[in-house]
């Protein structure tokens, strides 16, 4: 159902898509982008990676692009692993180290607002403070397309402050289906408690649907008008707990024998790739597929358990690979050969860097991750890091190299996996390469003292003795 209100602010949207640009911005280039953002789809969850239910859409893009095979949430936890995706930035430097939450200590209401700007978490170990919001001074991928004249748009679950902080604070023009919300309480009317977004739906209209035809009703009118590039971000609460599919399709798998449970999230599974591919259908009935750079990835590991990977989301596990690495896909044909894959570490703050370079030839210097845009045509160097970090339980952060992964403890029980023929990280080799170990540390420590708004190491965190070698570590 698409209300009046919604039609008023798309067509103003529409007939004034550049107000107050400069001559530059009002003759912007660049590709149309749509960047779509699942919630807790693992890994192992699509069907390119032999996930257990078809995902033919999501698999269009990455048959049509570049997958990158070992891509990581940097803080693989709702909020952060948001701030670093819109900004660009380290979550861990912007001071995001957990979902934004509610209860004790976190001032935040029933409503979900809040005057206090961090919050503790009683069982972090490390104590660390952790931001209620995305402060207005970070600047979005939102807010620097605007400035080459983008027309913006944002659909879906937010999670990155209440009201002051939404998605039309950050440099988006207008928004549908934002709360203040982490999550739904049902996929079904009401979607949410005390809140009054979506309070018209009908009793039947699954969460996912209203987001898709949010979507497709702002992408109808981007299509629609003039040549101006439009930047929509498309981020679903699915498939975020609570597991709760369509229960035709529920039934259907359950009746091939899976539990329900995870009958419940293949049914999500399925609801939500069909809601991508009428974005995608859209976009190509509009012939403007060959000019629209989409991006395709997820927030973090799975609620459930994500064999062949060891861990998923929360638990104490979520620093592991199943928690960890995400699907991501750049489809652009334009400019990315089809059906290539790379295998190089990267992570969600190289998103805003690869746009960027792709928009405008150049990457802001304040950013913190990297171009992805040499990898679409040839093959890297196999050197590099990624730095995740979090805080909830001993095991606070990880350092990843194209071999090696080293997982901090703040008790000093750290853990090291080779990678590259154990992904499943079934032995920890922390006593075999001991060397090894206290390169990747003493690197880890580095970065963490360098970049972190906070230094667990300086409020008791244990650590192994420097090591030796410099940082060659890296490079393995």
């Amino acid at each position: 159902m698409i209300t009046a209100v919604r039609n008023i602010l798309l067509s103003l949207m529409v007939a004034f898509p550049i107000h107050g640009a400069t001559a530059m911005e009002s003759n912007p280039s660049g590709p149309n982008i749509v960047l779509i953002f699942v919630d807790d789809l693992a890994w192992v969850d699509v069907g390119f990676h032999g996930g257990a239910v078809p995902t033919p859409n999501i698999d269009r893009l990455r048959h049509a692009g570049i997958s990158f095979e070992r891509a990581y949430a940097n803080s693989p936890t709702c909020s952060p692993s948001r701030a670093g995706l819109i900004t660009g930035r380290h979550p861990a430097a912007l001071g995001f180290f957990r979902h934004i939450g509610s209860g004790e200590n976190t001032g935040i209401d029933k409503f979900g607002r809040t005057e206090q700007s961090h919050a503790m978490l009683e069982a972090d170990p490390a104590q660390a403070p952790s931001r209620n919001w995305l402060p207005l001074e970070e600047v979005t991928l939102a807010e620097r397309l605007k400035e080459r004249g983008y027309a913006t748009g944002f659909v879906g679950k937010w999670h990155l402050g209440h009201e002051p902080y939404h998605p039309v604070n950050q440099g988006f023009d207008v928004q549908f289906g934002v709360t203040n919300a982490g999550h739904p309480k049902s996929y079904y009317p009401p979607y949410f408690s005390n809140s009054d977004v979506y309070a018209d739906a009908d009793n039947d209209y699954y969460l996912t649907d209203r987001i898709a035809d949010d979507a497709a009703a702002l992408l109808n009118d981007f299509l629609k008008g003039d040549d101006t590039p439009f930047f929509l971000s498309l981020w679903f609460y699915g498939v975020h707990t609570p597991l709760e599919g369509k229960q035709e399709r529920v039934e259907f798998y359950i009746d091939q024998g899976v539990a329900e449970e995870r009958a419940n999230l293949h049914a999500m599974i399925e609801s939500m790739d069909q809601a991508i591919g009428r974005v995608i259908d859209m976009i190509e009935e509009g012939n403007k597929l060959d000019d629209t750079l989409i991006i395709f990835a997820s927030d973090q590991g799975g609620f459930l358990e994500t064999p062949p990977l060891r861990g998923r989301k929360g638990g104490g596990e979520a620093l592991y690979e199943g928690g960890s690495r995400v699907p991501l896909v750049f489809h652009y044909p334009k400019r990315i050969p089809a059906g290539i894959s790379r295998v190089q570490p990267v992570s969600l703050i190289d998103i805003v860097p690869t746009v960027m370079d792709l928009v405008t030839g150049e990457v802001p210097k304040e950013l913190h991750g990297e171009s992805l845009v040499s990898s679409f045509m040839k093959v890297p160097d196999q050197e590099g890091e990624v730095i995740l970090y979090r805080h909830y339980e001993d095991k606070f952060g990880a350092l990843i190299t194209p071999r090696w992964k080293f997982i901090a403890s703040l008790a000093g029980q750290n853990e090291l996996y080779d990678l590259s023929s154990d992904a499943g990280e079934a032995n920890n080799l922390i006593k075999d390469y001991p060397e090894i170990g206290m390169c990747m540390e003493r690197r880890f420590r580095e970065w963490v003292q360098s970049n972190a708004a906070f230094d667990p190491y300086q409020h008791g965190a244990q650590s192994g003795e420097p090591g030796n070698g410099g940082n060659e570590c890296i490079k393995n």
